[in-house]
């Protein structure tokens, strides 16, 4: 599709119908000016938790889900969509930068997102026992829900989780009935397919082998 004024209506038209295509189309068509923005709405401050990449990809998630359950009833053309991202990322950008003073505040090595992005010496497990805000959790599950949903199946979103939470290949293939080596073929391909993502996110399902 073209880039055009018009070529914005279609992809909302077919985002509200949950079609996987039209969020793609948006995302290449909006990504760009939307990091841009969250940058000057963060005033140029270097948080802790996140960037103003981070800070996009949350606000197009949510613009995301929250079309598709029918949130935004006059979402028509690309000045509504616009006006709608900008409000967005000025509301996410805030509660960001009050997440980052809070951490500041409690004067502790509170990790969010950045959990994420740990190898095998420390990943998402560590961070479940860390003292997180309110709106760190959020970000945090923002994170985990965006990973987790570009997965192929459920047995593969059980893996990921159970890798999360510290389990061994060896323990999860227990759990599994299943040999060690499908295991780590599995979490190969998670990390293979998160590395598609993001290029930190597969460090959250440990360190290759």
């Amino acid at each position: 599709m073209s880039s055009g004024v018009d070529s914005v209506t279609p992809w909302l038209e077919a985002l509200k119908r949950g079609e996987e295509a039209a969020a793609r189309e948006l995302f290449h068509e909006v990504f760009g000016r939307l990091t841009r923005l969250a940058r000057r709405r963060l005033g140029g401050r270097r948080l802790k938790s996140a960037d103003e990449e981070d800070v996009a990809l949350s606000v197009f998630d949510s613009f995301c889900r929250r079309t598709e359950h029918g949130r935004f009833t006059r979402l028509r053309n690309r000045d509504d969509l616009w006006k709608l991202l900008i409000r967005l990322t000025t509301r996410k950008a805030k509660d960001y930068v009050r997440a980052s003073l809070a951490l500041k505040r409690g004067g502790g090595d509170v990790r969010g997102e950045s959990a994420l992005t740990a190898g095998a010496s420390g990943g998402i497990d560590q961070a479940v026992v860390d003292e997180l805000t309110p709106l760190m959790r959020i970000a945090v599950a923002e994170e985990c829900r965006r990973l987790l949903a570009a997965l192929d199946d459920d047995t593969a979103r059980s893996i990921a989780v159970w890798k999360f939470e510290g389990y061994t290949d060896r323990e999860i293939a227990a759990k599994l009935g299943c040999v060690e080596r499908t295991v780590l073929r599995k979490v190969k391909r998670i990390r293979d397919k998160w590395k598609r993502l993001s290029p930190h996110a597969a460090g959250a399902v440990g360190a290759e082998p």
